[in-house]
């Protein structure tokens, strides 16, 4: 095959391939009724002087030119064997896209469990994502008998 042939065919295989390696880095995929933010969130960081884990999750609208979606639940899917729990908190924040300003929608904090378990809370109102751009921040606390999250979901109750 001559060279000028191949090229097309080379530069096709190599945009698949960057477009197929961008998926696994990009924030959760959202669907209508449900959209999960831990497994594809990178971390944040430590912070040596308290130990706590964080991560910072965007939550993307699932289309839009579809309706807003009828996300109205905050869940947390958590592991936490230390005594008093606590020790998986997730927060849904909203940053006006006019201001900058970040607001805290709603946390769940996770309760003393030795196995896996969820805790849910309601968002006070609908999102809004021509006024915010909406993450989730996931701190796990360091310090004790390991605490883990597993997943955080915003879904339809």
């Amino acid at each position: 095959m001559p060279v000028i042939a191949r090229r097309p065919i080379l530069r096709n295989a190599l945009a698949a391939a960057g477009i197929a390696l961008a998926a696994v880095h990009l924030p959760a995929a959202a669907t209508t009724d449900l959209t999960a933010v831990v497994d594809t969130c990178p971390v944040g960081g430590r912070d040596p002087s308290s130990a706590l884990r964080m991560h910072h999750c965007g939550v993307w609208s699932p289309d839009d030119f579809a309706a807003v979606p009828s996300w109205n639940t905050l869940q947390l899917l958590f592991k936490d064997p230390t005594p008093n729990g606590g020790g998986v908190v997730a927060t849904l924040k909203c940053m006006r896209r006019s201001t900058g300003v970040v607001s805290t929608v709603a946390t769940v904090r996770s309760v003393h469990s030795p196995t896996v378990t969820t805790r849910s809370v309601r968002l006070p109102a609908p999102l809004n994502f021509k006024n915010c751009g909406y993450f989730v921040q996931i701190e796990v606390d360091g310090t004790t008998l390991t605490p883990k999250a597993l997943m955080v979901v915003l879904r339809t109750a």
